[in-house]
Parts: structure tokens; sequence; C-alpha cells
């Protein structure tokens, strides 16, 4: 009691020469004087007498660790998922079912549209869609290259960032474009990481702990990525195996009974990528709670009984705290928060296997050789096995095994689960075969002057066959590099699609190469060293995107340039090889060829050197007979699909010498003329004429954007062989400039035909381009032969014939020409009232 009346006596009852502070000497003089007797002296409980801690644990039981801590359950985060993947896949149908309504209605043409008499297909809907895409990137490039808000110095340099960051996105797929924007979102996740205030409610809602109690986290963990690496590395996953497992959902739509139209398979893939990825952290959370944890907690439990005995409390407690202090160490090993897209990824990755069995696999990091891809995912499955079973920790093992198996399930039951899931949400008409009667051959008269744009016949107009031929062609996904070392191989990636790479070609197809000495071609393309064609790979869409390495020509010494020739022909002569015969009875049947160019073979080259920009192909427009060597044109395309370097739609090709070659002198103007091949085809027929008088030329001006120059005058130049009695030339006319270009001007007789080869990809444009064709028609004595070769793209392209019946425009169709896919080619003839 001493120590407790000391303690409470007033600090004026003890006299002291000096005022003192609060924590007083005097005390704590005391309190060391009595905190020197032992402590268990102090405190020896009375005979039959309870300590307080006695009685206190005798009134409440001690409560143990995993009451006190709580059993982490399973049930809200299995219904979560549950919840979750039946509205992403139900959300998913629904939208799917109204895009597809909404572009059938789009492609469905009216009473008085009877320019489509086929039935409509999924191709059809995706292309369309494609289209629309390129449309709205083009008029992007137009607004930013003819804005008069930007300055005209700032132009041309946003013009070149514009292509250069959307080129990649036009070319590509539509399911490598929904990687890259999952892949975006990704990235904005993870820069929300690096800010430092976002880090604490980041760990919270952006990560699954399985002893938190959350359920939505298995949602919002899917996108989160914590380090870089991680990011950087399921993005490249995803953007590989993801828009192949895109494809897949695609393939499985077509082969649906009955019929079932689906304009886009981004909603599905976009329900697949989440379930996936929830049923992924489902599963280790599971394996966490029900496994992991009720180790951790008998480790927990029976280091507090490990204690040995001692004599102070103190020393009671520092021994037992060692052993729980480790089991709390493994513990925190053990059960560690999940986040990341890998399980989705790894769902991705089985169903590829499993769709396309025969497709390699290669790590990018470190570079390897391809192998099979079911072996190389059967590795990775192995590998995560052994490290669940062994327990390693660097990566979410269970998770990996939850997503792989949720592909595998997917791939068996996923297409037919999909399609009815469809049908149960589907209000119109996209289930059953939507088709369009077939409607007799018809000419049709749009744009009068009075105004009237209904459908009119007029026997005065040449009616020409329809065709049904469908062009494809070899083209380089992965062009070959610029230069190349002289000892191993090239690798390419060919693939076999239609003229705006929109649909790949659906059989398998033997392709073959062969090297030509770049200089045998500089004149002809007969002549010059060329290897023996050898069959090079098979091509099939599942190995659309796959590289192929390409044996170099024997004997290539440094210092020489050589071609690659890839083609369907077996055939030794390197023209019959290489050229497309536009007079052979099977043209359109047999997929056209491509020539690279010149690859420069050195001795110092970089193994990541520029890749080529550029193809050729060489067009035979007149059969070679014993006194006639034939017209064979060599032409240069872009190797991507450039917004303002595009080649015309083909199907015009084949009237041109029905519709133009007439005798005597013309003069004839192209409007967006692309890479030219229109007018060089049509020079060149012309040139194979008789003799004309002395002095007596054609003259064809061939006019488009300033950026298309280059390759048109390219084109021009690598053909004077063919012009010999045509005078060729490129010309910068940009519909809005009011000035009409110097030699347009100069010819006063004015023209004796305009032709025009897919210039309506842009309504925004009508007004100028009608403007301008008002200006062009009104030259000269005679109106001019106006010649149109359009592909719809969007029923909005139709309002064009009502513009240019304003002028006193009369258009008239006269053929269809079938292309690959979709609506077909039409070409339409008229003149300007007189």
């Amino acid at each position: 009691m001493l120590r407790t009346h000391l303690c409470r006596l007033p600090r004026r009852t003890f006299t002291a020469p000096y005022s003192w502070p609060t924590r007083s000497l005097f005390q704590s003089a005391i309190r060391n004087h009595l905190r020197a007797t032992p402590l268990r002296q102090q405190r020896q409980p009375l005979p039959g007498v309870r300590s307080f801690r006695e009685e206190v644990v005798r009134t409440k039981p001690e409560i143990s660790f995993t009451e006190r801590v709580g059993r982490p359950g399973i049930r809200n985060q299995v219904l979560f998922f549950l919840a979750g993947s039946t509205i992403a896949f139900s959300y998913a149908a629904f939208r799917t079912n109204l895009d597809t309504a909404m572009w059938i209605s789009r492609l469905t043409p009216t009473a008085a549209q009877t320019w489509l008499g086929q039935e409509l297909t999924n191709v059809d809907l995706k292309r369309a869609q494609n289209a629309e895409v390129i449309k709205k990137l083009r008029e992007w490039y137009a607004f930013v290259t003819q804005a008069p808000e930007i300055p005209s110095l700032l132009r041309p340099w946003l013009a070149a960032a514009y292509v250069t960051v959307m080129q990649p996105y036009a070319d590509a797929s539509e399911g490598k474009r929904l990687c890259w924007k999952i892949c975006l979102f990704n990235a904005a996740i993870w820069l929300a990481w690096k800010v430092k205030r976002f880090q604490g409610p980041m760990t919270v809602s952006f990560m699954h702990h399985p002893l938190s109690g959350l359920s939505y986290t298995l949602l919002t963990s899917v996108f989160s990525h914590r380090s870089f690496i991680h990011l950087a590395f399921n993005c490249l996953a995803l953007e590989s195996f993801g828009s192949a497992a895109y494809y897949y959902l695609v393939k499985e739509q077509d082969k649906a009974q009955p019929r079932q139209l689906e304009s886009t398979a981004a909603w599905h893939f976009l329900a697949f990528f989440v379930s996936a990825g929830m049923f992924s952290g489902l599963v280790s959370h599971i394996v966490s709670a029900k496994f992991i944890y009720p180790r951790v907690v008998s480790q927990l439990a029976s280091s507090a009984n490990a204690g040995k005995r001692v004599d102070t409390w103190a020393a009671a407690v520092a021994e037992s705290s060692k052993p729980a202090t480790a089991a709390a160490k493994t513990a925190t090993r053990d059960i560690l928060p999940s986040l990341g897209a890998s399980g989705a990824v790894y769902a991705a990755v089985t169903t590829t296997a499993l769709a396309f069995p025969e497709s390699q696999v290669a790590l990018f990091i470190p570079p390897s050789y391809p192998i099979n891809i079911q072996y190389g995912v059967g590795g990775l499955v192995l590998l995560d096995i052994i490290g669940a079973l062994r327990g390693w920790r660097f990566f979410d093992h269970w998770a990996h095994l939850g997503g792989a198996a949720f592909g595998v399930a997917y791939h068996a039951y996923g297409p037919t689960f999909w399609q009815n899931l469809r049908r149960t949400f589907d209000s119109s008409n996209t289930s059953s075969p939507s088709s369009i009667p077939p409607q007799p051959p018809n000419l049709q008269v749009y744009g009068t002057s009075s105004g009237d744009s209904g459908p009119t016949t007029d026997s005065t107009w040449a009616k020409f066959p329809i065709s049904n031929d469908m062009f494809y062609y070899i083209s380089f996904l992965r062009p070959p590099p610029l230069q190349s070392a002289a000892f191993g191989n090239i690798l390419v990636t060919p693939q076999i699609a239609n003229d705006l790479r929109t649909e790949h070609f659906h059989d398998t197809q033997d392709i073959y190469y062969s090297w030509s000495q770049s200089s045998s071609l500089a004149t002809s393309w007969k002549h010059g060293v060329t290897t023996k064609p050898v069959k090079l790979t098979t091509w099939r869409q599942a190995t659309a995107y796959k590289e192929i390495p390409v044996p170099l020509p024997p004997g290539v010494h440094d210092g020489r340039a050589w071609r690659l020739v890839l083609s369907t022909r077996m055939a030794r002569d390197i023209e019959e090889f290489s050229v497309i015969d536009l007079c052979a009875k099977d043209v359109g049947r047999v997929v056209f060829p491509v020539m690279s160019m010149p690859i420069q073979f050195g001795p110092r080259v970089s193994k990541n050197g520029a890749k080529q920009e550029q193809i050729e192909r060489g067009y035979r427009l007149r059969p070679r007979t014993d006194d006639n060597a034939g017209v064979v044109l060599r032409l240069t395309e872009q190797t991507s699909f450039d917004l303002d370097k595009i080649s015309p739609e083909k199907g015009l090709l084949g009237h041109i010498r029905n519709a133009l070659f007439a005798a005597g002198s013309r003069n004839i103007l192209e409007l967006g003329a692309g890479i030219g091949i229109t007018g060089l085809s049509l020079a060149a027929l012309r040139s194979t004429r008789s003799q004309p008088p002395e002095g007596v030329k054609d003259r064809i001006i061939m006019t488009d954007l300033e950026s298309a120059m280059p390759l048109i005058e390219q084109n021009i130049s690598a053909n004077t062989i063919h012009l010999q009695n045509t005078h060729v030339e490129a010309a910068v006319l940009d519909w809005d400039d009011e000035a009409l270009p110097e030699c347009v001007q100069h010819l006063s007789e004015g023209f004796d035909a305009i032709i025009m080869a897919d210039v309506t990809y842009n309504t925004a444009s009508f007004p100028s381009l009608v403007r301008t064709l008002s200006k062009l028609v009104r030259r000269g004595s005679r109106p001019p032969l106006v010649l149109l070769g359009y592909k719809e793209r969007d029923a909005a392209e139709r309002t064009l014939w009502d513009l240019v019946g304003k002028i006193g425009l009369k258009l008239l169709k006269v053929e269809e020409r079938a292309g690959a896919g979709g609506a077909p080619v039409e070409v339409w003839l008229g003149k300007v009232d007189s």
C-alpha cells in the first residue's frame, strides 16, 4: 500500500528548494526504489485467492486464433463469379444481336436498290464494319491534313505522326484491335499504381486477397498489374494468343447451324476474357481458403505450444514468439494476393492450342526455335502443375491452371453455349438466313437532270456480261528486309487475302518461292538468273501469322541484290511464275503472285534491319504471241494498307478496253488515281494499237493528293516501255482547291473521258468532288464520258448519285463484277446533258 499512497500524494506536501516538473526527480527516485524489489516477490498471490487474470479466464473462455481471425469463405466469391459471368455473357449476346441487326438493316437494299442480288453473310457484315473503321480513319486524316484550325507548318508533321500511329491499327484484324484496347486499359491501371496517393485504394480494390472477404476484386484484379514486366509479358501474350482465340470464335460462329449472322465477335471475346480471368482468380481463392489457410492455422497453433519452460514471464513471451514469428512469415508467403491477366491469357492460349493444333509457337524473349503449339502449351501447363504441388510462389500457378481449364472447357462447350444464348436474346431475324431475292439484270439510271433518282432502262447503252471472279493476292504480312547477310535465311509471313486484306483465303494452298536477280528485272520480266521454284509452305487460315524461314539463293555473294517471288504456280519461266495474266481464262480462280523489292546482301547487316515497305506486281494486259511480246505492267504497291495510297478495286480493269479503246487520240483524266493501275492500264492498252500519225498521241493525266505523287510517278517511270504512243503524267488535284492544275487548264479542248475508281469512301468529300466534276465536264466543246467504278461500303455513299444529278450528270449502271466477297463492284457510265 505504501507505493499506492506515495504515488497519490500531492506534490505540495514535499518541500524542496526547486520547483518540480510534472515528472519530478523525486517521484522517479521513489519508483526506482520500489522497482528494485523482484517482480515475483511483489506479486505473490495470497493462498486461496485467484488473480485478476485467472478470474477473467474463468468467467470468459479464451477465444481461439481461428475464431478470432475468422475462416475465409468461398460462397460469396462463387456467387460473384456466377453472377458476373452470367451478366457478362448476357450483355455480350444482347449487344451482338443489336449490332448485327443494325448492320443487316444498313446492308439490306431497298426496293429501288437492286444492285445486291446475293445473300448476306458474316463476311459481308464484318467487311462493312471494317470499311466503316477505315472510313473514319480517313476522315480524321483528311481533317489533320486540311483543317484550317491547324497551322500549315504543323500539318505535314501531324499527318506523318497520324499515319505512323494509326497505320498498324488500320492493317490489323478486329481481334488484334480489341486486344490492343485491352492492353491500353491495363496500362492505364498500371499507371494508377505509380501514383503514390492511389496506392492505398489500389491495394484494397485492385488486388484480390483471399483473407480480405471481398468479392469484386475477382474482377478488378484481372486488369491490374503492379510491375511493368508483368504488364509487358501479359500484353505480348494477349496480342498473339488473344487474337488467335478471337479468330476461333469467329470461325465457329460461321459454322453455326441453323445459320446465325454475327457482325462482330468483340463482345463475345470480352465476355470470354472477363469470365476466364474471374474463374482463374476464383480457383486461386478456393485453394488458398480451403487448403492453404487451414495448414497455416495448424502451424500457428502448434507453434504456440512449442515453447520450453522458463522462469520469468518476459522470457516466456520471448521464447514463444520465435516459432510464432516464423509461422507467421510462412503464412505470409503461402497466402498472397493475386492480380494480373495471366489466367485469362492462359484460357486464350489453351483455346488456341486446341483450335489450331498444327500451329507453331516460339519464345520472343529469349528467342527460340518454333515448336508445335500443343507441345509448348503442354510444357507450360506441366510447369504450373509442378509449381503448384511444390508451393512455388513466384507465379500464381493455381490461377494459371484455372485459366487453362476454362479454355479447355470453353473450346468444348463454349460455341454451342454462345449460339443458344444469342438465340435466347434474339428478337430480330439475325438467327435466320437473311437473304435478298436475286433480281433480274437491269440497267439503272440515277441522277437525271430533273432530280428523279428512280431506276430506268435505256437500250442505247451496251450491256456487258457479268463475271463472278474472286480475286485473292499473296502479300507480305511480315515483309522481307531491305538488307540481309549472305548466309542463313530470312523470315517472312506470307498471307493470302483479298485486295483489302479483310478476308483470308478459305482453302489450303501451296506457296512456292523463287529468287530472281534484281538487275535482270530492270527492263524485262523474262530474262535473268532465276532459281527453280521450291515449295515454301502450305497456306492455312490457322497459320496466317506464322513466320516462315526462306533459304537464301544458292551461291549468293556480298553486294548482290535479289528479289523474292512468291506464287502458287509451279512454273520455271519467271514471267509465268510471277505475272498476273488478266487475259487468262482462269483469272480470278488462281491466287495472284507477289514480288519483293531488291534485297541487298552484305557482310555487315543488322539483324533487326528495316523492313520493306513496297512490293511489285506484274499485270499482263495483252497475251504474248509469236509476233507480239504482249503488255506487262509493273506496278509498285505499299505493303501496308495505307490511308492515302490504296489501289482501287480491280473490277474496273477488265472494262477499260471495251469502254475506252477507240481510234484517234484521246484526252483522259483520272480522279483519285491511287497507285495508278487504272490509268496505266488504259495507257498501255491504247499504246498497242496501230501506229498513230506523227505527232498524235494520247494524253492521260492521273490526279490525286500530293502524298500519292511519288508512288504514281515511280510506276509511270517503271512502265515507260509500254507507253510509247501515250503521254502519261501525274498531277496534284485537291478537290477542295478552287483552281485546277495547270496541265488541265491548258487543255482547252477538254477531255474525252473522266475515270473515277473507288473514290466514294469518304462521304464528307462529296460536295468537293461534285464541284470539281462540274468544272471538268463543262470544259471543251463536247461533254466527256464519265466512267465510275464503285463498291459500296456504306449506304450513305448512294447520295453521290443525287448530287451529280444536280449538275446534269446522268449515270447508268452497265455491269457488276464480284470481288472477294461482299457487295459486287458496279460499273457506271454517264454524260452531262448537252
